[in-house]
């Protein structure tokens, strides 16, 4: 039982910063346009 429910939150935390990482990707492209705009 343990080990079903601990997989479950192993599956669960790649699959979430796998996201965390997509999002972070997104977020330095805004900054990098931002960059261009000011300068």
């Amino acid at each position: 039982m343990f080990r079903r429910l601990f997989g479950d939150s192993k599956s669960k935390d790649t699959r979430s910063s796998s996201r965390t990482r997509h999002t972070n990707e997104q977020n330095q492209d805004a900054l990098r346009t931002i960059d261009h705009l000011q300068q």
